[in-house]
């Protein structure tokens, strides 16, 4: 929730309003190489609030979930089956996001694939909070799908779980 619109509040401000009343810290690491194996990249996120209970549903702490097939850009915090608001909290909240590029490792090893530019992907999300307990995700995909001269991008088929029991799965498509 960010406000950059000063001529309709009429005060010329460009902050996050939550960073009045929660407390956070988030770790992110874009690339971490591994030679052949290919490389990886995570987010820790820990975040709390410091009043006692919030007051209205928009001061809960939300995680960005997503229930689109086409996600809202290639964000590292993101969860891809989470619907939106099921892990909002009025405590606190921590999320670890994994992400591993094979960059040929996998793909490189089976015979006709090996002429293609084609690249296997895993991911993994994971988010604890007191009320809903664990919620856990993990992918895996080709990137680098060329059509023609075409780049058309990466497909990723995810499952989740909730609490250890399988919840749901799907694809995503960027």
């Amino acid at each position: 929730m960010c406000i950059r619109d000063s001529q309709k509040t009429g005060i010329p401000f460009d902050k996050n309003i939550k960073a009045f009343y929660t407390a956070g810290l988030s770790i992110e690491k874009s690339r971490v190489n591994l030679a052949r194996y290919g490389y990886f990249s995570y987010y820790a996120e820990v975040a709390g609030s410091i009043i006692n209970r919030p007051y209205y549903f928009q001061d809960y702490l939300h995680p960005l979930g997503n229930e689109w097939v086409i996600p809202d850009g290639n964000r590292p915090d993101m969860f891809y089956l989470l619907p939106y608001y099921s892990y909002s909290t009025d405590r606190y909240f921590s999320a670890f996001h994994f992400k591993h590029h094979f960059n040929g490792f996998i793909m490189d090893k089976i015979p006709l694939l090996k002429r293609t530019s084609l690249k296997t992907v895993f991911s993994a999300n994971y988010i604890y909070n007191p009320k809903e307990k664990h919620y856990f995700e993990t992918g895996i995909g080709i990137e680098n799908i060329i059509i023609g001269q075409i780049p058309a991008g990466s497909i990723e088929y995810f499952w989740s779980w909730s609490s250890y029991l399988p919840n749901d799965r799907g694809f995503r498509c960027v």
